[in-house]
């Protein structure tokens, strides 16, 4: 059996924290002893031997900003659209990196991709292939869309591999109808022009529409807490994709 991890912020922690996952998440724990980010963050529980003994497959690496409102006490966070872009970047370059650089990592931007990613675990019960070809692909999902600075930037994210976007959480009026506190006592407005414009970007990109799945655009639902949420999914025609995920613990 493989698994499929559908939410982990590496680059954030790489970022914030120093963390590596190219080892072991056991030589990250022992380099964090006696220091401070195991109180804020928890201990160190993924890294790239873990994965391949576990047999994860496919992780959904995010790239994630945290606005000043809503970070913890010594959490990366960004006062601006501009931070949260550079942020952003930066996590984008980690990843790319990654694939780059090793071997066993691979992003998946299309359905291909996964195929290749799978092919690399056939043979997973024979005895130890030397060297091993095994391969982790990693989806891109950007979970805070403050790092999209215009309607025009959604082709950029897009032909940098990124799959999955997040409405914005503070700054951004690209998305200005979902309220800064996520409460639910606040009526939702109408998607404004803006959002319609998004959509309709994504859709003239290759792929970007139909995606890796041959279907329409998915819709994910991680993080909603709305009672009123199982109503409007249900004018949704298309794929809805829901997880949850720990809360702030971040691998």
């Amino acid at each position: 059996m493989l698994i499929v991890d559908a939410h982990e912020d590496l680059a954030y922690n790489v970022l914030g924290d120093g963390r590596t996952y190219l080892e072991s998440a056991y030589n990250t724990r022992a380099a964090e002893a006696g220091g401070p980010v195991p109180a804020l963050n928890g201990l160190c529980m993924l890294g790239l031997p873990e994965w391949l003994q576990a047999g994860v497959a496919v992780i959904f690496a995010t790239i994630t900003t945290i606005p000043h409102t809503h970070a913890k006490p010594g959490e990366l966070s960004y006062p601006s659209i501009e931070a949260s872009y550079q942020q952003a970047l930066a996590q984008l370059h980690i990843y790319r990196r990654w694939a780059a650089t090793h071997p066993q990592i691979a992003l998946i931007t299309h359905r291909s991709h996964l195929a290749d990613i799978l092919r690399s675990w056939e043979g997973l019960h024979e005895p130890a292939r030397t060297p091993d070809r095994r391969q982790i692909g990693l989806v891109l999902l950007m979970e805070n869309a403050d790092s999209i600075r215009s309607v025009e930037e959604v082709g950029f994210w897009y032909a940098q591999g990124v799959r999955l976007i997040r409405a914005g959480l503070a700054h951004q009026p690209l998305y200005r109808e979902y309220p800064r506190s996520r409460t639910i006592d606040r009526p939702r407005t109408r998607p404004s022009s803006d959002d319609a414009a998004i959509w309709h970007h994504a859709r003239s990109q290759p792929h970007g529409r139909r995606g890796m799945h041959g279907g329409a655009r998915p819709l994910r639902g991680t993080h909603c807490g709305d009672p009123r949420e199982p109503a409007s999914l249900g004018t949704y025609a298309a794929s809805v994709v829901r997880h949850r995920d720990p809360a702030r613990g971040r691998a």
